[in-house]
């Protein structure tokens, strides 16, 4: 699963579609919200990250109907970070890089997940303390790179933007 993942992200290297733009107006709110390759393909990556740890966990020998939700999100959010600082790098070498760095990232969150499920094993602490420390880092790479035109971004509405001290004649 994660190899496919990284191959979204490899192919949209390669691929160009054209981009558009939802807007959404409701009293005091405009949203605008710009799909391009790179949010597409990152919506892609995080369905089949959820899709994925879905397959994994179901399997789990102790699940014993265990709610699965909560353990698809970080999957889930984990693909879908790891495709902002690949679309906002030069396709090189260093790109190259972090694709395994992503890769070998998604690969120990999936790990973790597994463990976290089964609460008699050795290792679930140390696993549950990672998922958090890796929710904390992509929180992280949310928050410092918001204004990336990969995402939408919310612009706030003021019946107020013409100056009223304006005056025209006709």
């Amino acid at each position: 699963m994660a190899a496919v993942i990284m191959l979204v992200y490899a192919l949209n290297q390669f691929m160009e579609l054209p981009s558009r733009t939802i807007e959404l107006q409701i009293p005091g709110l405009f949203v605008r919200i710009e799909l391009t390759d790179s949010v597409i393909t990152a919506m892609l990556a995080a369905g089949i990250a959820a899709a994925g740890a879905d397959w994994l966990l179901r399997d789990h020998p102790v699940r014993n109907k265990q709610l699965l939700f909560p353990h698809l999100l970080l999957p889930a959010i984990t693909a879908l970070v790891i495709g902002i600082p690949l679309n906002q790098m030069e396709f090189s070498l260093i790109w190259w890089v972090g694709l395994l760095a992503g890769t070998i990232l998604l690969v120990l969150v999936l790990v973790a997940e597994y463990i976290v499920i089964d609460i008699q094993d050795v290792r679930q602490p140390l696993a549950a303390a990672s998922l958090t420390a890796v929710g904390f880092a992509i929180y992280l790479v949310l928050a410092t790179t918001m204004k990336h035109p990969m995402h939408g971004h919310v612009e706030q509405w003021s019946p107020y933007e013409v100056d009223p001290y304006q005056v025209t004649t006709h």
